[in-house]
């Protein structure tokens, strides 16, 4: 009984975890895109509590390392002001 209640709820927090990272990656290829529109403040919000989440900045490194920066410029730029807003706002 204890054992299955246990179970249930570490199947929750792993649903969780699972969409909040879900949710992070997503954040990040919608907010840097080549696309020459404005950046959705909601995605920049996102990964900002991203960085609170995990109280640092690796996954947005890790992300930002697969991306291809050098090729567009809109992605280049977009991916300075997020960085620059992350560093900002992000977690210290």
């Amino acid at each position: 009984s204890q054992v299955r209640e246990k179970l249930i709820h570490f199947s929750i927090l792993a649903r969780r975890l699972f969409n909040f990272e879900f949710l992070k990656s997503a954040s990040l290829l919608k907010a840097i895109n080549p696309i020459e529109a404005p950046i959705k403040e909601k995605h920049v919000r996102n990964l900002i509590l991203g960085t609170f989440h995990e109280k640092n900045a690796l996954y947005y490194w890790f992300e930002v390392l697969r991306l291809p920066l050098y090729g567009n410029q809109i992605v280049c730029w977009k991916f300075c002001y997020i960085t620059h807003k992350i560093i900002r706002e992000g977690f210290p």
